[in-house]
């Protein structure tokens, strides 16, 4: 156990003569101003207890969480000079390459003569450009900048106050010579607090905090007075509108829904029983949770989606996507065009936002075929390091979908009860879905092309999932328009119904042969439009 700032056995503590009146041991704490909510306020005074008796102390907080605000307040109350990350960049001007640590050496250093307490801003962006920016010219310089305005502060019995977004982006010299003080979550009442301090009093009790707290409960202090800016003229905004306005505009998925094919659950024909769990166990916690707070709804953290190609796996996650909007997140097989070293990192970078975006959905699509990757090699090891990232209370509202073709495929540890809780299959549709399918897609033909026999169509569909049917009506309008385009008289909608079933027929035979390694690629691949194109000896082309 870290012994507390005010013990004098304490390596941080300092016992150096203080200039300033207010830094002396005994002087009574500022009282929490009204401009600022209960975790603020809480977080200001934790600051003024350590400053006492800390010389070097790095307050922690997430972006626009309003670690500015303080130290802001900090500097007027104790007469302190505040170095922000554009004083920094001006002073390290003029070279001919940026050198930030001396910019920020000199800026400290100089400061520390002229005031008993220096705060400066963002430190982690610093050491993050200086680590990891290969075109950085002097890597590691700030660690030895950092080291000598330690001993600076130290000698001089001043105060060094850093703030930061990620301690993990820190230089480890602060290691075993800071006090590291996190500024915490915002609650309920710093919601309740912020839209009164934006809205006032009265338009403030027409909202519902707590709904809006279980919808999206990581907001910054910026994104919660962004939203309420966007309502302030707004007179008859609601809990609903404020919900719409967080979904759309300051909750940030890696889907743009734009370019997502738009599914709905009721449009998934032959898939009620799926769309149903799927609406019990992950949209009904996520979305509604505080209407039943009693109950403490929580999200299944794992989904297994498994069953053959073409049966709906991937449209659930289109339905998916367009239900939780800025809460759903995507892995796909896209990454297979990004190098082992640059996935991962965008892997966590997706499992930090939807953390960020809770209550949260992570849809990993084709996730046998990604763990079977010999580039991802590992990939399930990563998967399960982030799986269990989840388990804790804030994370807890993350759930994991994972489809595939073939559970065998997936490793053991990753399916294990605990981390995948429900499993779904998707199948072939029946004869009852299928011709609910069939029908979706023929009522959007247009009349020109034609009647058609109903049960034709539907026996030389038999077997088809839902993309196999489909691809037939999209294939029959295409014959159709090939037909009219050559000007030739176009044949009955019932024929191009049989030849584009059968093309799709001839496909899953090659697809079939193929996989089972008996295709033979010199054969001639088929008689499309009822002849064959000869472009040379032994060469055909259909």
């Amino acid at each position: 156990m870290n012994p507390s700032p005010t013990d004098p056995k304490d390596p941080f503590v300092m016992n150096l003569p203080i200039s300033s009146p207010i830094l002396k041991p005994g002087h009574p704490l500022v009282a929490a101003p009204a401009d600022l909510s209960p975790t603020q306020a809480a977080a200001l005074e934790h600051l003024r207890e350590t400053i006492r008796t800390v010389p070097v102390t790095v307050l922690i907080g997430g972006v626009g969480a309003g670690k500015t605000t303080l130290i802001n307040r900090l500097a007027g109350e104790f007469g302190g000079i505040r170095i922000s990350c554009r004083d920094v960049l001006q002073a390290s001007e003029g070279a001919n390459h940026p050198c930030y640590e001396e910019g920020l050496h000199r800026l400290v250093d100089d400061a520390l003569d002229k005031a008993d307490i220096v705060f400066v801003e963002e430190l982690d962006l610093f050491c993050v450009t200086t680590k990891y920016v290969m075109a950085y010219s002097r890597p590691n310089y700030l660690n030895t900048t950092l080291q000598a305005l330690l001993e600076t502060t130290r000698a001089k019995g001043k105060r060094l106050v850093f703030t930061a977004t990620n301690r993990l982006n820190l230089l480890n010299q602060l290691d075993g010579r800071a006090v590291f003080l996190p500024l915490g979550a915002l609650t309920i009442d710093d919601y309740s607090f912020f839209l009164e301090q934006n809205l006032g009093a009265e338009r403030a009790r027409q909202l519902d905090a707590r709904r809006i707290f279980s919808f999206a409960s990581k907001l910054s202090v910026y994104q919660l007075n962004e939203v309420c800016a966007l309502i302030r003229d707004n007179t008859a905004a609601d809990d609903q509108t404020v919900l719409d306005l967080l979904d759309t505009r300051m909750l940030s998925s890696n889907v743009s829904l734009g370019e997502v094919a738009k599914v709905d659950f009721s449009s998934l024909k032959g898939f009620e029983e799926i769309a149903e769990k799927l609406q019990t166990f992950i949209v009904n916690p996520m979305m509604f949770h505080s209407r039943f707070a009693d109950l403490d709804l929580k999200p299944k953290k794992g989904i297994l989606l498994y069953g053959p190609p073409g049966t709906g796996k991937t449209s659930i996650g289109r339905a998916l996507a367009h239900r939780m909007k800025g809460k759903f997140f995507m892995i796909d097989g896209t990454i297979f065009s990004e190098s082992a070293d640059s996935f991962y990192p965008k892997v966590r970078h997706v499992f930090d936002q939807a953390k960020l975006s809770t209550p949260s959905v992570i849809f990993i699509d084709d996730a046998d075929v990604l763990m079977q990757s010999e580039r991802l090699h590992g990939l399930n090891r990563y998967l399960l390091t982030m799986l269990d990232g989840l388990e804790t209370e804030t994370a807890g509202k993350v759930a994991v979908i994972l489809t595939a073709m073939d559970p065998n495929q997936m490793p053991a540890a990753l399916l294990r009860a605990g981390r995948v809780e429900l499993w779904l299959e998707t199948k072939l549709p029946d004869a009852r879905a299928r011709q609910e399918i069939l029908d979706s897609n023929l009522a959007k033909l247009p009349e020109r092309l034609g009647p058609y026999d109903a049960e034709r169509v539907k026996a030389a569909t038999a077997g088809f999932n839902a993309a196999d049917i489909s691809r037939v009506v999209a294939d029959v309008k295409a014959l159709y328009a090939a037909d009219v385009i050559r000007e030739i008289q176009p044949a009955t909608l019932d024929s191009y119904f049989d030849r584009a079933a059968a093309e799709i027929h001839r496909t899953k035979e090659l697809i079939a042969s193929a996989q089972a390694g008996t295709l033979e690629t010199t054969e001639p691949l088929g008689n499309f439009y009822g002849k064959k194109l000869q472009k040379g000896a032994g060469q055909t082309i259909v």
